[in-house]
């Protein structure tokens, strides 16, 4: 039997809140398969999210092992920066978590193949690949893009048109009739959600010559960087559809522009302060509503 204390070590590795950046866009893929006539089949929703939580397991254990140099210096980190700091604080071995990080690819690629035997879906696991490589990229050499001033815009691809991408696929078994406008409308968004994420972590991003969008730019030009994400998004969510009739989407924008009202009174906070902490959780709030507010102003076909 595990004990307690171990799996609690192991829930604070795996970060179960940042689920939410990688549920949220497969649900809005697949529903917009709904909107587009497809009827969703339970069972592949099951795969589909299966696939949500490997893959973002794998995504928080291998950050861990890749930037743990990083996060010992980090003391600024928050609930959705600086890692888990379950190395740093020598609550789990660095082969112990890298074991982990594998089996967790491994359960992604096997929802993959499942979708493929299963329903004919084989373009699934070229999907779960390219979400695989994409946190390759993003932490590990020879690219390793978050060190390079390129990691929010692998986050945005990710979140913003793999998973999406990969819901969809799943319940349609076809590119075909994929939404555009609505996951372009979004990733301004979403690229504005991996700045704010970002923006505790400045300092020891600086110190360990990591060029986030924080040190290339500084706090208050990518704290303005991110509202104005957002308001493009929203914007351009209200401007390309007939989505105003729906009452779900209409409720979303609001909840939408309530949170960048928030960061807006939140502007100005610097890492370790708790205003830059709350700046970056409206900034996941605007997202979360605003990919959720792509599907719900959908009209059914």
């Amino acid at each position: 039997m595990v004990a307690p204390s171990l799996l609690k070590t192991w829930l604070k590795a795996s970060r179960p809140a940042s689920q939410l950046y990688i549920c949220v866009p497969l649900i809005v893929g697949q529903l917009y398969a709904q909107s587009a006539g497809y009827a969703l089949s339970p069972w592949i929703v099951f795969w589909v999210q299966l696939f949500g939580v490997s893959i973002q397991l794998y995504i928080v254990y291998a950050n861990d092992y890749a930037d743990f140099a990083t996060d010992q210096i980090n003391r600024t980190y928050t609930l959705y920066s600086g890692g888990s700091r379950v190395l740093v604080d020598g609550e789990i071995r660095h082969t112990s978590l890298g074991r982990a990080a594998v089996m967790a690819a491994l359960v992604s690629i096997g929802t993959g193949l499942a979708l493929g035997v299963l329903w004919g879906r084989w373009f699934s696991l070229v999907l779960v690949l390219a979400a695989l490589a994409l946190l390759h990229l993003y932490s590990y050499w020879p690219a390793r893009l978050n060190y390079r001033g390129g990691g929010e815009i692998l986050q945005m691809i990710g979140t913003g048109i793999v998973l999406p991408l990969f819901g969809w696929y799943a319940q349609t078994g076809t590119l075909v009739g994929f939404p555009i406008w609505p996951v372009v409308s979004i990733l301004p968004s979403l690229l504005a959600c991996a700045v704010s994420t970002s923006l505790p972590d400045e300092i020891s991003d600086r110190e360990s010559q990591k060029r986030s969008a924080a040190v290339l730019l500084g706090q208050r030009l990518a704290q303005t960087m991110v509202i104005v994400l957002h308001t493009v998004s929203v914007l351009l969510l209200l401007w390309m559809s007939e989505m105003g009739r729906q009452a779900m989407f209409a409720i979303l924008i609001l909840f939408a522009l309530s949170a960048i009202l928030g960061q807006l009174l939140l502007f100005g906070g610097r890492p370790g302060q708790s205003r830059l902490f709350w700046f970056g959780i409206y900034s996941i709030a605007s997202t979360l509503v605003i990919t959720l507010a792509s599907a719900a102003g959908r009209p059914p076909v």
